[in-house]
């Protein structure tokens, strides 16, 4: 699916074995899991690294969440090669990895792994994976084939890197920022100054790829636990326990008040626009060069914080939600319920509070809405991936609450 010259320069399996050969890391997450199924669904060779105690555990590790996919085809796992390691170990060592597990030639690095960890006691771990595991891989990169046939380095960023920077988001790795909405955003601005930084002294072929907040698809059982979905899970919780408590004699409203701009945008992506979008673009030859190149990939038609919050009732029959500005909610002491919510989405909070845009006239320039259409998240739509999270989160919590009774 990628082109297979830049500079000039070939890759020897694509020559030769007539397919890419691809390098991911995070596969057990969201984006590297989505992203090794469509790749092998296409043909191409897929090289995985998974935190593991040996080859054989890493594997086992990985096929379920693959499984869990779901497709129409059978995924050729003839194709795919899985190899114990971790982005936090020296670039010797994960060169060395890798190549115990094969010598093949690789085509395309794509670096997923993160931690979605903001919290000040979680700095060490935020710095050791998202930071300095990012450098792990761009430099391991470097050493897989030899000075003169590197792969290309394809970066899964964020959309909400530059932090709270005024104004449109461009597709540019910003300098400066005047602050963040939490050290997970801190830390993929690091990295992406490091990337430019590594990419003009190294002379690589570098993409940063930033997606907005990643939902899943019609076409997938499997569900991102972070996000969007860690809100509507909180509600859907807090929806289950207020039934359990009161039964026949509640009126199903949730006296809930939460910070949050009515008309501001939530920008939405399913998985499937992502991948598709990440797939065209390492596609396109003129991507094939030395450069630092950055795509938004957004929803340029996202669905706003009203709509959201109006299906959110609709989809649990309830009524009682209401969002208001962060001067009129510090007029009220908070109740139980708006306790135990704002605590769970502490991480998200921010997003429904401030109308963040983005520029895609890059990425347009090169994909247009013909091969990745702009998503459709209407009400209907919100409403199943609501119903998909309910129905997978129910027996937990269901067994958790008859737990504690």
């Amino acid at each position: 699916m990628a082109c297979h010259e830049c500079d000039g320069i070939q890759s020897r399996s694509a020559l030769e074995q007539g397919l890419t050969t691809h390098f991911i890391t995070g596969v057990t997450g969201f984006v590297g899991s989505h992203l090794t199924h469509r790749l092998l669904l296409e043909g191409d060779r897929v090289v995985t690294m998974v935190r593991a105690s040996d080859n054989e555990a890493a594997r086992a590790r990985l096929l379920p969440v693959l499984e869990a996919i779901g497709s129409d085809r059978e995924l050729p796992l003839d194709n795919l090669l899985v190899f114990a390691g971790d982005v936090t170990q020296t670039t010797d060592e994960l060169v060395a990895g890798l190549r115990a597990a094969t010598d093949e030639h690789i085509d395309m690095t794509w670096h997923s792994a993160v931690t979605f960890k903001f919290r000040k006691r979680d700095l060490a771990e935020i710095e050791a994976i998202n930071i300095q595991g990012s450098r792990n891989m761009i430099l391991t990169t470097l050493g897989l084939n030899g000075e003169r046939e590197r792969p290309r380095y394809m970066h899964v960023s964020t959309a909400y890197s530059s932090g709270r920077l005024q104004g449109i988001v461009p597709e540019r790795v910003v300098e400066s920022t005047p602050d963040y909405r939490g050290l997970y955003e801190w830390s993929k601005h690091k990295v992406e100054l490091d990337m430019a930084r590594i990419q003009k002294q190294e002379d690589l072929d570098v993409t940063v790829l930033r997606p907005a907040i990643i939902v899943g698809c019609e076409d997938t059982r499997s569900v991102n636990h972070s996000g969007y979905y860690q809100v509507i899970g909180t509600m859907y919780k807090l929806f289950l326990m207020r039934r359990q408590k009161l039964g026949d004699a509640w009126d199903h409203r949730v006296p809930l008040r939460f910070e949050a701009n009515p008309a501001m945008r939530l920008n939405l992506v399913p998985i499937d626009y992502v991948i598709d979008s990440m797939v065209a673009l390492a596609a396109r030859p003129e991507l094939c060069n030395r450069e630092l190149k950055v795509f938004n990939l957004v929803n340029e038609d996202a669905p706003v914080m009203q709509d959201i919050v109006d299906v959110m009732e609709a989809s649990l029959g309830i009524s009682g939600l209401e969002m208001v500005d962060e001067s009129v909610f510090a007029e009220r002491r908070m109740n139980a319920i708006e306790k135990v919510f704002s605590r769970a989405i502490s991480f998200q909070a921010p997003y429904i509070k401030e109308d963040i845009r983005f520029e895609t006239k890059r990425f347009r320039t090169l994909v247009d809405k013909d091969e990745v259409p702009v998503p459709v998240l209407d009400a209907p739509a919100i409403k199943r991936l609501n119903y998909a999270y309910f129905d997978l989160i129910r027996p937990e919590i269901e067994a958790s609450l008859s737990a504690a009774v």
